[in-house]
C-alpha cells in the first residue's frame, strides 16, 4: 500500500475533482451534470425502487471490473471516479446548503468519503491487475491462472457488498430526510 500510494492518491484526486466541479456548478447555476441521487429514488419504499437505485451504483463498478482485463482499465477507472464524484458532490452541496438538521450534512459527507474509498480502491486494484497481464489480449485460461484475478474478484465482491450497504443507507436517507424544494 505504501509504495502504491501515488496511484490511490491519483484516483482519489480524480474523485474529488468530479465532486468539486459538480458541486460548484450546482451551487452557482443549479445545474447537475448527471441525474441527482434524490431524483432516482421513488416516492415510497419498494424493493423494485431499491434495486433500480442500487443498479445505478453497481453498473459503473461492474464496468470498472470488466475493464480490468482490457487496455482501457485506467480510462474506465477515471471515468467511474468522475461519475461517482459528481453524483456525491451534488448530494453533499444540496444537504450542506439545506436548512435541515446538521446531522444530515455530516451524513452526506460520510457517504461521500465512504464511496470515495470504495471507488479509489477498486479503480487502483483494476489498474494493478491490468499491469500484471503480459499481453494486450490475454486468453481466458491465462486470466484464470493469475493470482491477481482471484484477488481482484474478491475485492470487487467486497466493494459490491459495501456499495449495497451504502445504497441501503442512502435509500433511507433520501426518503426519510428529503430535501425541501429549492427556492429559485
Amino acid at each position: 500500500m505504501r509504495k502504491n500510494f501515488k496511484y490511490y492518491f491519483f484516483y482519489f484526486t480524480v474523485f474529488l475533482i468530479g465532486a468539486s466541479v459538480s458541486a460548484g456548478l450546482f451551487f452557482a447555476y443549479r445545474f447537475s451534470l448527471f441525474h441527482e441521487l434524490s431524483e432516482s429514488v421513488g416516492g415510497s419504499l419498494s424493493l423494485q425502487g431499491y434495486i433500480l437505485f442500487a443498479a445505478d451504483f453497481l453498473r459503473p463498478l461492474l464496468l470498472v471490473f470488466l475493464a480490468a482485463f482490457t487496455v482501457y482499465s485506467c480510462a474506465v477507472g477515471i471515468a467511474a471516479s468522475l461519475y461517482f464524484g459528481s453524483l456525491f458532490g451534488v448530494l453533499v452541496i444540496r444537504y450542506g446548503t439545506s436548512g435541515l438538521n446538521p446531522f444530515t450534512h455530516a451524513a452526506a459527507l460520510i457517504f461521500l468519503l465512504a464511496f470515495a474509498f470504495c471507488t479509489t480502491w477498486l479503480c487502483t486494484e483494476t489498474a494493478f491487475c491490468r499491469a500484471a497481464l503480459r499481453t494486450a489480449a490475454p486468453s481466458p485460461g491465462e486470466l484464470l491462472r493469475l493470482r491477481e484475478t482471484s484477488s481482484l474478484l474478491t475485492r470487487f465482491l467486497t466493494v459490491c457488498l459495501i456499495t449495497l450497504a451504502v445504497c441501503v443507507a442512502l435509500y433511507f436517507f433520501l426518503l426519510y430526510f428529503p430535501l425541501p424544494p429549492l427556492a429559485v
